[in-house]
């Protein structure tokens, strides 16, 4: 075992019961470390992938320890300064024990090892080196050599109130600092028929500030009042989100629908032999949708895809793809709607500021392009207020609002058929991901 070690296991096998005369003795352990690696050796390069992330700055959960005690396994106590930050958190994980692979992983990485453990389908490494935290990843049971950088996150974004949070397979592991004692998590949210989604949350405890749960693809955590998405490590974890044409939505109209149902299907984990998909539009559109300014006439015209999925209980979900001359991008994420009014339900496809190229404008009047498979006209709402109607010509309306691009959103959209309210609906920003609610 190297002295690096050597040190570090003394280290956490006294803290809990010595009174250290240092400010912080892992810190100024861990300093001295990576001083000497650094004099002996440059920097490992990897190879960078991109899926994971790390989530800082979330809010601590209401139930902390406040007594100061000793955490589990030896470890510093909650109040200790070694968790003022990632880059002085002592070793974790479930083979933190293991000698070799933690000093394989240190040495393969020129860091300091924080968290090492099996997490499904794949050996995870939390290694910090100097202000940066590297996220390493490898096949389950893989020699600490055997790692790669998954990513790497720096100062200022690592701080006191910190959460490192990765998926793999079907196993979701949150990291924190031990004086949060439960984070809450839920899976897979429930659609009612008026499109409305819910969730409901169990209690996850944290021993010495981690948990262990199950994923699924919607799975959610939240600390506190704050909710956050899970950061894969893997490609089946990676997809957390209805997105059946994020490689593009090409070929056949049958193909592309099956694609869609089957997408649905494994994010909602729903039988796809009981979910229809069908197109309601695919097309062209005016080319003044996709952007803000007058489009020059040899631009070409962006396309839309618009299909509705109903689920096994009569609920629909809406796939929307709008294609410009340089992007395609999905709209809403494939958003749950009224089931009971599906062809009336707005489709927000462009507001200042939420395009696919538009910067955010900070006054008025708000452009605002809006798809609707059936009526004749619609209205902007707010409180007691209507506009004057505007026609709905090809299944499209383009309009201006006299108000601030922040003003808009406090407003509803209500389609009519001829003189006839079909009903009067919420829009949300065209990206707005419809899984990430509250209670």
């Amino acid at each position: 075992m190297s002295i690096e070690n050597q040190l570090r296991d003394a280290l956490t096998s006294h803290a809990g019961s010595i009174e250290s005369v240092e400010a912080n003795p892992y810190e100024r352990v861990s300093a001295a470390v990576g001083r000497n690696r650094r004099r002996r050796r440059a920097a490992v390069a990897t190879t960078i992938a991109a899926v994971a992330a790390l989530a800082i700055g979330v809010p601590a959960v209401s139930s902390r320890v406040a007594d100061g005690r000793t955490t589990p396994a030896g470890l510093p106590p909650a109040t200790d300064k070694a968790w003022n930050s990632v880059t002085t958190w002592p070793l974790r994980g479930a083979l933190a024990g293991d000698g070799a692979l933690v000093d394989a992983v240190q040495d393969k990485f020129d860091g300091r090892a924080v968290f090492v453990e099996d997490v499904d389908t794949r050996r995870v490494a939390l290694v910090v080196r100097g202000d940066q935290l590297i996220i390493a990843a490898g096949p389950r049971g893989a020699e600490g050599q055997a790692l790669s950088q998954n990513t790497q996150v720096g100062a200022p974004n690592i701080r006191q109130d910190s959460l490192v949070s990765v998926a793999a397979g079907s196993a979701l592991v949150i990291i924190t600092t031990p004086d949060r004692t439960s984070a809450e998590v839920s899976g897979t949210p429930d659609i009612a028929l008026d499109g409305a989604v819910t969730r409901s949350w169990a209690t996850l405890p944290l021993t010495g500030g981690i948990g262990r749960t199950a994923l699924t693809p919607l799975t959610r955590f939240r600390l506190g009042s704050s909710v956050g998405p899970v950061f894969p490590l893997t490609k089946e974890a990676e997809k957390t989100t209805l997105n059946p044409c994020e490689d593009g939505c090409t070929g056949p109209r049958a193909t592309i629908e099956a694609r869609t149902t089957a997408d649905i299907a494994r994010t909602l984990e729903l039988d796809p032999s009981r979910i229809s998909t069908t197109t309601l539009f695919n097309g062209e559109v005016p080319r003044e949708i996709a952007t803000a300014e007058a489009p020059a006439s040899d631009t070409p015209r962006p396309t839309l895809l618009v299909m509705h999925s109903r689920l096994p209980g009569g609920q629909i979900v809406r796939t929307a793809v709008l294609r410009s001359a340089d992007a395609e991008r999905s709209m809403n994420l494939s958003g749950p709607i009224d089931a009971r009014r599906a062809d009336a339900v707005p489709l927000l496809l462009f507001v200042n500021g939420t395009s696919i190229k538009e910067p955010a404008l900070p006054t008025a009047p708000t452009k605002v392009r809006i798809f609707v498979a059936g009526g004749t006209g619609l209205r902007a709402v707010l409180g007691s207020t209507k506009s004057a109607v505007i026609p709905i010509t090809g299944h499209f309306a383009n309009f201006s609002l006299p108000v601030s691009p922040t003003d808009f959103w406090a407003h509803r959209f209500e389609v009519l058929e001829r003189g006839t309210s079909l009903g009067t609906f919420a829009v949300t920003a065209p990206m707005t991901d419809p899984f990430e609610v509250g209670p």
